[in-house]
C-alpha cells in the first residue's frame, strides 16, 4: 500500500511535468526545463493532490488492518468457545465424580476407568500462531501453563494402577486446572470483545489466584528445613 502510494506520487509529479506548457512541442529532458518546472509550479495545489493521496492511502490501510484484526478476534472467539464446552464438560465430569466418591456411590477404581480428557480443540488452538498474537500475553500464557499441566496429570494417572491411593488426589488436580481453564478462557474472550485491558487481566488474575490458593509462609519453610 505504502509502495503504490509513492509510485502514485511519482507519476503524478511526471505528468505534471509532461503537461507543462514549456514542455509543449519536441520533448528534450533538460535540467534547465525540470528546474522551471518546479519553479512555475502551483505548490499549494500539488500539495493538498500529495495530501489526499496519503490520507486515502492510509485510510484504505488502517480499513484493511482493522478489518483483518477483527475477523481473526472474531474466529478466534468463535474457537474459544468450542474449546471452552470440552473444558467445561471435563470440569462437570471431574466434580461428579468428586461428588459421587465423596457421597460413598462411587470407589476410587471406579473413577479411574470413568474418567476422561477432553484438551484437544484447545491443544490445537493453543498452537495456532493468530491466537498467540491475538490474545493477551498473560492470559495465553497462564492457559498454556494450566493445559499442559491438566495434560501432565492426566498422564500419570492413566499410567498408574487404578487402585493407586492418588486417583482421587488427581482427578481434584484435573478439576482444579479445568477451572482455572475457564476462568481465563472467560476472562481472554471479554479481553477479545474490548471490555478489559491488559492491565485489567492483570489486576484479575492476580485476586483470583490470591483468592483461590493460600499464600506459602516462606518463613515457616525455612524453619522446618532447619
Amino acid at each position: 500500500m505504502i509502495v503504490a502510494t509513492v509510485l502514485s506520487i511519482i507519476l503524478l509529479l511526471i505528468i505534471q511535468f509532461l503537461l507543462h506548457k514549456n514542455t509543449v512541442g519536441r520533448f528534450e529532458l533538460k535540467w534547465e526545463k525540470i528546474l522551471e518546472f518546479i519553479k512555475n509550479i502551483e505548490i499549494l495545489d500539488l500539495a493538498k493532490e500529495l495530501l489526499i493521496i496519503f490520507i486515502g492511502a492510509f485510510i484504505a490501510l488502517y480499513v484493511t488492518n482493522y478489518s483483518e484484526n477483527l475477523d481473526e478476534k472474531e474466529k478466534v472467539i468463535k474457537l474459544f468457545n468450542i474449546a471452552s464446552s470440552e473444558i467445561s464438560t471435563e470440569y462437570a465430569q471431574t466434580q461428579f465424580f468428586l461428588e459421587q466418591y465423596d457421597a460413598g456411590s462411587m470407589e476410587a477404581e471406579e473413577v479411574y476407568y470413568n474418567i476422561n480428557n477432553y484438551t484437544g480443540v484447545l491443544e490445537n488452538l493453543m498452537d495456532n500462531d493468530i491466537v498467540m498474537v491475538t490474545l493477551s500475553a498473560e492470559g495465553y500464557a497462564r492457559i498454556l501453563n494450566d493445559l499442559r499441566i491438566l495434560n501432565d496429570v492426566y498422564d500419570r494417572l492413566m499410567k498408574s494402577d487404578s487402585k493407586n491411593e492418588n486417583v482421587i488426589t488427581y482427578v481434584k488436580m484435573m478439576n482444579s486446572h479445568c477451572e482455572n481453564l475457564l476462568f481465563a478462557m472467560e476472562i481472554e474472550e471479554k479481553y477479545l470483545n474490548g471490555q478489559y485491558s491488559e492491565k485489567d487481566i492483570h489486576t484479575l488474575y492476580s485476586d483470583y489466584i490470591s483468592d483461590k490458593y493460600i499464600p506459602i509462609d516462606e518463613t515457616q519453610i525455612e524453619k522446618n528445613n532447619n
